[in-house]
C-alpha cells in the first residue's frame, strides 16, 4: 500500500476508536448530555414483545440500523453519532469520505489491523474476518483492551469491542458495539441485532 494511503487510513481507524473510547467514558461518568438533531436523519420506532426499537436513518448517506429505544443519543464531532445505555454500553456509526484517497476493502482493513498497536492499550483479538453487511462486502473484527482510557472511580476495567466496517462508493461505514466484559455476555445479542440491522443503500 503506499505511504500517503497508509497514513490517512491510520488516522481515520485512530479517531474512529478514539471516538468509541470517548463516547463510552461520556456515558459511564456523565449525569447530562444533549441529543443533537440533523435534518437529514430521521428517528422512527417499532415495537416488539420485549423491548422497543427504533431506526436511525441518515438519509444524505444513504445507511440505516436499529437501536434500542431507550438507549440516548449523542452526536459527536467528525460526524459520529452513537446510543448508549446508562452503564456506558454503547454503539457509534460513522460514514467517512474516501473520494479523495479512494481505497478498496481490503487496503481499508490491512490498515486497521496493521496498526492497532498505535493505541496505547492492551488489545487481545478474538475474532478477525470477512464479512457481508446485509449483502455488501465488509470485515468485522472483535477485541478486548485495557489501558488508561478505560476507567471509572480511578479503577481499570477491560472492554470488549466489536466493530465492523464496509467500503462502497468511496465511503468507508463503520458501526461499533462496546462495553464492559464483566457486561458484554448479556448484552451481546442486542449488539448483534444491531450491527445485523445495519443497512447501506
Amino acid at each position: 500500500m503506499e505511504r500517503n494511503k497508509l497514513i490517512k487510513l491510520v488516522s481515520i481507524i485512530v479517531i474512529i476508536i478514539a471516538l468509541v473510547i470517548g463516547f463510552y467514558k461520556l456515558f459511564s461518568i456523565a449525569d447530562e448530555s444533549e441529543n443533537n438533531q440533523n435534518s437529514d436523519i430521521k428517528k422512527t420506532s417499532t415495537s416488539t414483545s420485549k423491548e422497543t426499537w427504533s431506526t436511525y436513518e441518515d438519509a444524505a448517506n444513504g445507511v440505516s440500523f436499529e437501536y434500542p429505544s431507550s438507549w440516548e443519543q449523542q452526536a459527536l464531532e467528525g460526524g459520529i453519532v452513537g446510543f448508549a445505555m446508562e452503564n456506558g454500553t454503547n454503539v457509534t456509526f460513522t460514514v467517512e469520505d474516501l473520494s479523495e484517497n479512494p481505497v478498496t476493502l481490503d487496503e481499508y482493513t490491512e490498515a486497521a489491523l496493521e496498526n492497532l498497536d498505535i493505541l496505547d492499550w492492551e488489545i487481545e483479538i478474538l475474532e478477525s474476518k470477512n464479512t457481508t453487511i446485509n449483502g455488501v462486502p465488509g470485515y468485522t473484527l472483535t477485541y478486548t483492551a485495557t489501558g488508561e482510557d478505560f476507567t471509572k472511580d480511578g479503577k481499570n476495567f477491560q472492554t470488549k469491542i466489536k466493530q465492523a466496517w464496509a467500503v462502497k462508493n468511496n465511503k468507508a461505514y463503520i458501526i461499533s458495539f462496546t462495553g464492559k466484559l464483566d457486561n458484554y455476555a448479556e448484552e451481546s445479542a442486542t449488539g448483534e441485532k444491531i450491527l445485523q440491522s445495519l443497512k447501506i443503500q
